[in-house]
């Protein structure tokens, strides 16, 4: 088979909703090297859960007016909106609504400065790209539980997340993919090291904002977190065709999402699961875990980590409005097996 080039027919468009299988496997799933010719089977993958991506016109956003340049927006879930620009043979993220990385229960809006690229069209085996872009937003310390306050050196006004992303991206593989249900595609591979940096800045009265990150103990939300994508596109749907997240340096990935199989760009029925569910990756867990709670009533929850005697040894509150995945340091509990429970406000273990 020859080089596929993927072409601006991978842009989402008005009226599509994409349906995501989500799997997390207890083992890892094989990266194979950089090259060409390639054939990947992954007919054999499972399903944890499907996410449903619809994308919309920007102007039928609440937040539409913050970022007219718009033109796409997608209301993944209950206050949980993006807004995209799909131009130029780009799709740029240009603004995100959704609940803050501390997991404070805050619902904030937030512009990528500049927009945060997603795709790049057209992509040839070997094409490299480059890309940062800024993520900040303040909000008012009323606003804040009790509790995190506490925890800051000083009594702040008002308070700012900074998010920097960083991407090193390059079209390293290129062949024939098997999906499940056996649909075939020329597919071309993009990896994506991504670094993200997080930051807490305070500000007290007309004083200038403040960085008070290293003065803090260490969170699950601050500090600086890479992943490795591995995005394989194919010119017969839109948006990536299946992507695997991996730790820096892993020959395996821990979690893969990929689209219904056949090359239909839409999905029409909802098929999310009715139950309620958490899902951990990667299993067993090294350092860091991912927790997707799925389905769940809107709400704060204690998400509580137990060894084998059953011995609380770690711990966090969460709020939940809509689907969310939150990641998780317990690289410093020792080795061995563990469990955990999700506790809801009125003291209930739902699992």
């Amino acid at each position: 088979m020859a080089q596929v080039t993927i072409t601006d027919a991978v842009l989402p468009q008005a009226g599509d909703t994409i349906a995501y299988h989500v799997y997390n496997p207890s083992g890892g799933i094989s990266i194979t090297p950089s090259g060409g010719n390639q054939s990947w089977d992954f007919s054999g993958l499972g399903s944890d859960y499907v996410q449903l991506i619809p994308f919309r016109p920007a102007s039928e956003g609440a937040w539409f007016d913050a970022v007219p340049q718009a033109d796409l927006f997608t209301p993944i879930a209950q206050d949980q909106e993006l807004y995209y620009r799909a131009q130029g043979g780009k799709l740029e993220l240009l603004g995100i609504l959704g609940q803050d990385p501390a997991g404070l229960g805050l619902t904030l809006f937030a512009r990528f400065e500049p927009p945060l690229t997603e795709l790049r069209t057209p992509m040839a085996f070997f094409d490299q790209y480059l890309g940062e872009a800024d993520l900040s937003v303040a909000f008012s310390a009323d606003d804040v539980p009790g509790g995190f306050l506490d925890s800051l050196p000083i009594s702040p006004d008002s308070l700012r997340l900074r998010l920097h992303f960083e991407r090193v991206e390059l079209a390293d593989a290129w062949g024939t993919l098997t999906m499940p249900g056996g649909a075939q595609h020329e597919v071309l591979r993009l990896k994506r090291i991504e670094t993200r940096e997080t930051r807490l800045d305070v500000k007290i009265g007309p004083l200038p904002w403040q960085d008070v990150t290293d003065l803090l103990p260490l969170t699950g939300f601050l500090g600086t977190d890479t992943t490795v994508h591995y995005i394989y596109f194919s010119n017969d749907v839109h948006m990536p065709l299946l992507s695997m997240t991996a730790d820096p340096g892993a020959d395996e990935a821990y979690s893969v999402q990929y689209q219904e199989s056949g090359p239909t760009t839409t999905a029409t029925r909802d098929v999310r699961p009715a139950r309620p569910g958490v899902y951990v990756w990667p299993n067993p867990v090294v350092s860091t875990a991912q927790f997707r709670f799925v389905n769940l009533e809107p709400g704060r929850y204690t998400l509580r980590v137990y060894n084998v005697l059953g011995i609380p040894v770690w711990e966090e509150q969460i709020h939940l409005n809509g689907d969310r995945t939150i990641e998780v340091e317990l690289g410093h509990l020792r080795k061995g097996a563990y469990l955990y429970s999700l506790i809801d406000s009125e003291g209930r273990t739902l699992m």
